[in-house]
């Protein structure tokens, strides 16, 4: 929306192309040190402070993404509230205000994630992931079809694209959406491991990894961001930019299309899901910094669970929506951990 549809469409790309050259650059460094953690691969070629410091880094990106989750839920639950309810009908405790969306980001915190969280093996959760994953399907599938079918929201479809805005270069609209984009990129984390547990493991056999699930990224966020944007283009009291200045298409007036409600709930779900796979290498972190050589009891594991996610629903709570959160960790920790970090390895081995 910020730069347009072609401009948007080349940004996604460029991105996918720069994960995938760190993706690859992590492969080498995880085949030349014969380690498949960021951690390992940091003491084998730069020593116990490198180690130390990648840690520190890791920790704070996983919790950044942990806030984020946290901030969508306390900021869509309200709204997904009101589209069943009037705002008057709605308790004040539950609407959409800050005190609504602290007790929804509450009661996701401590009532779902806590509980979710607590498992310390990461195959207790790998159905939770493939949910995350169908579900998020589902919300771009959805969003290209009412773009297609629904006549009330989009009476001519060509005509909508026609007048797309294709090109808005400006240094606002490429600034706010590069963080995101690294954001939406961000799996450099779990390529080490990936490698790791290939059946007859190469550099080319891992590239078409990537390249396989570079690519799906790309055709995803193609679609959503296409006809989410082009739907509103010609839309009645509303130009798209109106529609669209939350940053989340959820958001936008779809005057409770059941597809796009049910996409609401399919991306509470997704994240639900995801939320607990992210604090569990949080939690691996953390071991690694103050547990060296040790793990943790089980009432250390609760503790730290409880205090990971304690901090990052605080910081949740000041921050308006998911728009802004994603901007702001992938402006911070997710680039040092997904781009320069990698880049910094490499360097080491040749």
């Amino acid at each position: 929306m910020e730069n347009g549809i072609g401009l948007g469409c080349i940004l996604i790309v460029l991105g996918a192309l720069t994960s995938y050259y760190s993706g690859m650059l992590l492969v080498h460094c995880s085949g030349y040190t014969r380690r498949h953690r960021y951690e390992d691969i940091a003491l084998k070629l730069y020593g116990d402070r490198c180690r130390t410091i990648t840690s520190i880094l890791n920790l704070l990106c996983l919790m950044g993404f942990i806030m984020s989750f946290i901030v969508y839920i306390k900021s869509m639950m309200p709204l997904i509230l009101l589209k069943f309810y009037t705002e008057e009908e709605l308790p004040s405790y539950l609407g959409n205000n800050f005190t609504g969306k602290a007790f929804w980001g509450t009661i996701y915190s401590f009532i779902v994630l806590f509980p979710l969280s607590l498992p310390r093996q990461i195959s207790a959760l790998r159905y939770c992931s493939l949910l995350g994953v169908l579900c998020s399907i589902y919300l771009c599938l959805a969003v290209t079809i009412v773009y297609w079918s629904d006549k009330e929201i989009v009476p001519n479809p060509g005509a909508n694209l026609r007048d797309a805005k294709y090109f808005k270069v400006s240094f606002s609209g490429v600034t706010s959406t590069v963080p995101l984009i690294i954001f939406a990129y961000m799996y450099q984390v779990n390529i080490p491991m990936i490698y790791y547990e290939l059946e007859n493991r190469s550099e080319r056999r891992m590239s078409r990894v990537l390249v396989i699930g570079s690519s799906g990224a790309v055709v995803l966020y193609m679609l959503i961001g296409i006809f989410g944007y082009a739907t509103f283009v010609n839309y009645p009291g509303y130009t798209a930019e109106e529609a669209l200045k939350s940053g989340n298409i959820l958001e936008a007036p779809y005057e409770n299309v059941p597809s796009i409600t049910a996409g609401n709930f399919a991306l509470f779900f997704a994240i639900a899901a995801v939320s607990a796979i992210v604090v569990l290498p949080a939690k691996d972190t953390v071991e690694e910094i103050f547990f060296r050589g040790t793990s943790m009891t089980s009432n250390q594991n609760i503790l730290v669970t409880f205090l990971l996610i304690l901090i990052c629903y605080s910081m949740g709570l000041f921050i308006p929506n998911i728009s802004a959160a994603m901007t702001l960790v992938g402006a911070t920790t997710n680039p040092a951990v997904g781009f320069i970090l990698p880049i910094v390895y490499y360097w080491k081995t040749i």
